[in-house]
């Protein structure tokens, strides 16, 4: 089980360093968006979040 709670704070630590990154690289807002209903389990859910982050990373990455 704390494998599992192991990949949660991974993730964690993952998500704020993202959210840190493109902060600096001026977006807005950066929280972590709610995944869709079909995303089940705290650590897909963080997976989720820490994808769409980095999505939203390398878009501003583009501009």
């Amino acid at each position: 089980m704390s494998s599992g709670r192991d990949d949660a704070d991974a993730l964690r630590r993952e998500i704020e360093e993202l959210r840190v990154l493109v902060t600096f690289r001026g977006a807005l807002a950066v929280d972590p968006r709610e995944p869709p209903p079909l995303v089940q389990g705290e650590v897909e859910r963080l997976r989720w979040q820490r994808d769409d982050i980095a999505w939203r990373r390398r878009c501003l990455s583009k501009r």
